[in-house]
């Protein structure tokens, strides 16, 4: 459970990263092998535990 979460975290922290440099959610989605909409859910604070809406 421990390895799923960091995986979980550092695709986080990728699409963060990406995204930030101007790469597209679906460009991002594309290189990190995950869908769009992943990338958006990973990016909205309310539905990503790591993160605090405000």
């Amino acid at each position: 459970m421990r390895e799923a979460a960091a995986l979980w975290f550092q695709t986080d922290e990728a699409a963060v990263a990406l995204t930030s440099r101007g790469i597209s959610m679906r460009d991002a989605a594309a290189i990190l092998g995950i869908s769009h909409q992943r990338v958006h859910q990973l990016l909205t604070p309310e539905t990503s535990p790591g993160r605090k809406a405000g």
